[in-house]
């Protein structure tokens, strides 16, 4: 069986170590780098999450400064307004009715120092009156909730608020519960029409107006929110699709048919798209035109949705170079 060493042959020495056998120690390494392909992507994974989680946290912060920068005009504006009033009735000799204004117009912008130093003046005038301060004020009172009452009844909303307002400058416990309810009301109902009539920035002034009177109020807090979020939008319009679509969808979410949101959710899908679509991203536009489709089916989003995964799918069958 076996061979006898012959004296011709050589004994060859055995080295101390041996080198490894190669493919022995790699039997378990994943030549695919799979590993460290999954660490990466759960890191992609993450930073998309903590973008999108400070992307709503900004938008959100956005619609907020916007309304109150919107919010601070109109009390200029209010205050004005009530500022003139003020004049006019101290002109006419109506110290009561101008203190009144004047307070209001000093409650909505404290910077007005000529509505403090006429209303010192009205004060003045008004204690030298010969009629009584107390009578003057409580026919005042009278007569403004009278009117206030007769303009909520025939629908003129706006001066129902204005008078009821004034009222409570003058008076602030003279049919209190009346003139809370009037106010809320008319109001939450000025808001619909704002929001209606595109005046968002009024709108989300009036539903603010009715949680300052009635705290808590559910309606008042959910227009307030689906008019932040439309603002939002409308912000981003044209510059952001991304950011424009995030808070559409959540108004989507909240209100499908609030105003034209699911148009223009649609549309938001179409644009970003057409924007992959372009760099030859066939398969990312693919899925926008589907969510697209799945908002709204229209016949010219359901073809552009078919070819762009027509493309996808040549894309992914080509032949690497």
């Amino acid at each position: 069986m076996f061979r006898k060493k012959t004296a011709e042959q050589t004994e060859i020495p055995v080295p101390a170590e041996l080198p490894p056998l190669e493919g022995l120690n790699d039997q378990h390494d994943d030549p695919s780098g799979r590993p460290q392909r999954i660490w990466l992507w759960t890191l992609l994974a993450a930073l998309v999450v903590v973008f999108l989680f400070a992307l709503v946290l900004f938008l959100g912060g956005k619609a907020v400064y916007d309304g109150l920068k919107d919010r601070a005009v109109e009390n200029q504006q209010f205050a004005q307004e009530h500022y003139a009033l003020g004049l006019a009735h101290l002109e006419s000799s109506e110290y009561e009715l101008a203190i009144a204004e004047f307070e209001l117009a000093l409650r909505h912008d404290s910077s007005l120092n000529d509505a403090r130093s006429y209303l010192r003046e009205a004060k003045e005038l008004a204690r030298a009156e010969v009629t009584p301060t107390s009578e003057t004020r409580e026919d005042a009172v009278k007569n403004l909730y009278q009117e206030a009452v007769t303009h909520y009844e025939n629908g003129t909303l706006d001066q129902s608020v204005a008078e009821l307002e004034e009222l409570r400058g003058l008076d602030a416990d003279y049919q209190r519960e009346n003139v809370a309810t009037m106010l809320s009301t008319a109001h939450y109902q000025l808001g619909l029409n704002a929001v209606a009539a595109d005046r968002l920035s009024q709108a989300i002034g009036h539903f603010e107006a009715v949680l300052a009177i009635k705290p808590g109020d559910k309606d008042a807090q959910d227009q307030l929110n689906l008019a932040h979020l439309y603002t939002a939008a409308l912000n981003y319009w044209g510059r952001d699709w991304s950011a424009t679509i995030q808070a559409l969808k959540g108004l989507y979410v909240l209100a499908p048919d609030y105003k034209d949101v699911a148009v223009r959710l649609r549309d938001a899908y179409v644009f970003r798209g057409g924007i992959y679509a372009e760099n030859g991203e066939w398969c990312r536009a693919a899925d926008e035109y589907a969510a697209a489709v799945g908002i709204l089916p229209v016949e010219t989003t359901v073809d552009k949705r078919d070819d762009a995964r027509i493309r996808c799918q040549a894309t992914a069958e080509a032949p690497s170079p």
